[in-house]
């Protein structure tokens, strides 16, 4: 019996050495966003075109709120809606505004937070008089 233990034990450390036993599958929250760049291209000043954001949760567990920042040009662009509670594999949609005030390039970044996964999408655009 001690013979067979100890034989046991080595194939056991023999198969961990090598990656054949598999680690228990565990919880993932892991958010996915798309497109993850939009270009307004050229709006005229006061005009409100918007885009829309797919947020999907391709994990296996949960997220309790989604949380979206913005990093950039806060003054011309507007995040219209957001997602917060998303269950596992479902998506959402987010609407994102383009107001341009004045002329010229315009960008933002979008930082989509939610659980322990962030995405982000980028939002462009650039302001013409009439």
């Amino acid at each position: 019996n001690r013979e067979l233990s100890m034989k046991f034990i080595i194939a056991a450390l023999f198969a961990t050495a090598l990656g054949v036993l598999a680690a228990p599958a565990h919880a993932t929250q892991q958010l996915m966003a798309s497109p993850s760049y939009h270009d307004f291209g050229q709006t005229y000043i006061g005009n409100r075109p918007s885009s829309l954001v797919n947020v999907q949760n391709i994990g296996n567990e949960d997220i309790p709120f989604v949380n979206v920042f913005t990093m950039g040009d806060r003054m011309n662009f507007d995040v219209m809606s957001f997602c917060g509670y998303l269950p596992k594999y479902s998506s959402c949609t987010i609407q994102v505004q383009y107001t341009p005030y004045s002329t010229g390039f315009h960008t933002i970044q979008l930082q989509i937070q939610g659980g322990i996964s962030t995405a982000y999408v980028t939002e462009s655009g650039t302001g013409i008089k009439r």
